[in-house]
């Protein structure tokens, strides 16, 4: 499909993916199996049973263990060739970005589901000038086929771009940030759930809300469909380059 070059430019690139979750671990997935040469993972936590229901990498055999290794394995193990690289870090000050860019990435994918450290890690590679491509919310929707990828400023009914949108405007760069930006989002109204509906919970539906790290209630289906196509947008960028 690509063509001998176009392998070999995946085999020489270097792509950072920031949050090895729902999400992540997909877009890890679509990188290995498309045969890019050099990933950086990134994540802070260990796999919990919580976790089973969506993330690639959570398996019984892997409960307690930490997330980015689990991801090395798992990458290896699709292609021995790939040089993977860990980091344990929590992205919630501009001075926690620093290992990420020392690394020089070409691509940096972001799949963090908190808010500080999200707009911390956008705020950053916008600085620097590195591509990066986000993730808007995924939980709380149950159709992939609403999933889409575009910029930033085309997203509407999510809480978390809205969050993004008030976080930057006050840095003054709202507008660099919505028109210059890619992401994959979903045009689908987040929805609470059965048991948070019969509980009457009083919450803003949408992954990030809070900037708590909670367990919301997420269908694979589309937090799978999230994340291939986050590692898509890196896939096609690192062809067009």
């Amino acid at each position: 499909m690509i063509g001998k070059a176009g392998l070999e430019r995946l085999e020489k690139a270097r792509v950072t993916v920031v949050g090895i979750g729902a999400v992540g671990s997909f877009a890890v997935e679509a990188l290995a199996r498309s045969g890019v040469g050099e990933l950086l993972l990134v994540d802070f936590d260990f796999v919990e049973a919580s976790n089973i229901n969506r993330q690639l990498i959570a398996l019984e055999s892997t409960l307690g263990r930490e997330k980015v290794e689990v991801a090395r394995e798992r990458v290896l193990d699709i292609n021995p060739e790939c040089r993977v690289e860990t980091l344990v870090l929590k992205v919630e000050t501009a001075s926690d970005t620093e290992p990420i860019f020392e690394r020089e990435p070409e691509v940096i994918l972001d799949a963090i589901d908190i808010l500080d450290g999200k707009a911390t890690l956008i705020t950053e590679a916008l600085k620097r000038g590195v591509t990066l491509y986000l993730s808007m919310g995924a939980a709380r929707r149950q159709d992939p086929t609403q999933v889409r990828a575009g910029r930033l400023g085309e997203v509407t009914g999510c809480p978390m771009a809205r969050n993004l949108r008030r976080r930057f405007k006050e840095l003054g760069i709202e507008e660099k940030v919505y028109s210059g930006l890619e992401c994959v989002y979903s045009r689908e109204k987040a929805q609470p759930s059965l048991s948070e509906q019969s509980e009457n919970l009083g919450v803003e539906y949408g992954m990030g809300d809070t900037g708590a790290k909670a367990p919301l209630p997420s269908s694979i289906a589309v937090t799978g469909v999230f994340g291939l196509c986050l590692g898509n947008l890196a896939i096609q960028k690192i062809l067009q380059s």
